[in-house]
């Protein structure tokens, strides 16, 4: 063999690794060294079904936590800082995410499983808070029953006799 020849083979063994490298490599997952792709969230926040004033969403991912973004107005963009979803590891794929509003105990009911992405995504979605017990239909039965009780007042003190008074 020839120096040619094999400056040849060398060359094109370097040409396929470097192929194989740029195109092929990106299709597969994510090298695990690195943390899984992000979710970018923005959306809108409601609290007993009306838009949040004002307030802090964060979102966690098992014992992962996001950064606090501001909700103003019912919406959370991504502006400075953004609502990422991006844990530090594969170890989080298929962990529950959940939403968290500050100053509420309870979670969002919007919660799904972290993905293992092929690459970064945008998502737009509505986070809904409830503080427990909506006191609307207990306050519609509550009156209704007062105005009934205060009915049947009226009607047994109109048609009160007197006593001794027996005219009809």
């Amino acid at each position: 063999m020839n120096s040619s020849t094999l400056r040849s083979g060398a060359a094109a063994l370097i040409l396929t690794l470097i192929t194989t490298i740029l195109f092929i490599s990106p299709v597969r997952a994510q090298d695990p060294g690195f943390p899984p792709w992000p979710i970018i969230m923005s959306g809108t926040v409601t609290l007993d079904d009306e838009a949040l004033e004002q307030g802090s969403l964060t979102a966690k991912i098992g014992d992962w936590t996001s950064a606090e973004v501001p909700v103003v107005k019912g919406v959370f963009n991504c502006t400075d800082p953004c609502l990422i979803l991006g844990p530090p590891s594969f170890d989080y794929i298929g962990s529950d995410v959940s939403f968290h509003l500050s100053g509420i105990n309870k979670a969002a009911e919007l919660s799904f499983e972290f993905p293992n992405l092929a690459a970064p995504e945008r998502r737009r979605v509505t986070v809904e808070f409830t503080t427990g017990i909506a006191l609307g239909p207990i306050w519609i039965g509550l009156t209704a029953l007062l105005a009934l009780a205060i009915g049947v007042t009226v009607l047994a003190l109109m048609f009160r006799r007197e006593p001794g008074n027996t005219a009809s």
